[in-house]
């Protein structure tokens, strides 16, 4: 399915002018460069050419792609334009479409307290989410468990570069760095350097704006269904609130008022070797892996 934002058109160039700018017209337009008319022109007639025509020799027409989105339209042409995420249902993850479309948001899911898994999605046991795409590129990130236990993110910084196979991203949240690693090798193409200008996306929009890694034809390893792991979470989230619930008396409140779940900013009453013990816990790709097997 490619983006809706992508549009086509029939542009005309000068072989002869300076800077050559391609100029969009529609198939039946009629100008100078495509009329007798072009003999008045002074590039042409620099050339000392006899009219042999009714189009000038130095008009050049092709077809291109550009993006009706985009505030400056960038004209690719049709025949040269590279396999894109235009082309495909990797659009999904365009900032572009994410702010104009608004896609994430409208997909089907199921809901586990205040936190939305979509449906199309496959997740680890880490709490990554994983989009393997209709086409040949993936895409990951967070899911909405770990958005919710970060609350407040600081910095992002990607470990993993594209090229190398094993994702893995550097978050900082309450002053203290933690890394999460997608549990399996995945071939990375691309990182999405967006949160690291904006990092609050990755709790904002977390399946959306907040997605972190690219790549091409991979296959990930055993992940959890939506059905499958809407349930795990809802597990989760217990195991999470009594995790807080153990901690020594007179730490703070990580919990809701009303004494039951974890609160949204758990990490802001822990110390910094509880945090990094939670994260062991529930994000740490091995311990988690050992804890399904």
């Amino acid at each position: 399915m490619r983006c809706p934002f992508l549009k086509e058109t029939l542009v005309g160039q000068c072989a002869r002018s300076t800077p050559r700018a391609m100029i969009a017209r529609p198939p039946a337009a009629t100008e100078k460069c495509s009329s007798a008319a072009y003999v008045s022109c002074p590039v042409y007639r620099e050339q000392h050419l006899d009219a042999a025509s009714g189009t000038c020799p130095f008009l050049h027409e092709s077809q291109v792609q550009y993006c009706s989105a985009a505030p400056v339209k960038r004209f690719i042409p049709l025949n040269d334009s590279p396999r894109s995420r235009c082309a495909s249902d990797a659009h999904r993850y365009c900032d572009l479409y994410l702010e104009l479309a608004n896609a994430a948001a409208s997909s089907e899911g199921r809901r586990v307290r205040d936190m939305f898994l979509p449906g199309h999605l496959l997740y680890s046991p880490n709490h990554m989410w994983f989009d393997p795409g209709a086409g040949d590129t993936w895409h990951s990130g967070i899911d909405a468990f770990a958005a919710k236990v970060l609350h407040l993110v600081e910095g992002v910084n990607f470990v993993t570069l594209p090229g190398q196979d094993r994702p893995a991203v550097a978050i900082t949240a309450h002053g203290v760095e933690l890394q999460i690693v997608f549990p399996f090798p995945l071939p990375v193409t691309a990182t999405h350097d967006y949160v690291r200008a904006r990092p609050e996306a990755l709790t904002e929009d977390p399946y959306g704006q907040g997605w972190l890694f690219e790549g091409n034809a991979a296959v990930a390893g055993p992940l959890l269904d939506c059905e499958a792991a809407s349930e795990w979470i809802r597990r989760e989230v217990d195991r999470l609130s009594e995790f807080v619930a153990t901690r020594p008396a007179g730490s703070g409140p990580a919990r809701c008022a009303d004494g039951g779940y974890f609160a949204d900013d758990v990490l802001a009453h822990l110390s910094r070797e509880e945090t990094l013990r939670l994260f062991h816990e529930f994000f740490s790709s091995e311990s988690r892996l050992e804890a399904r097997s």
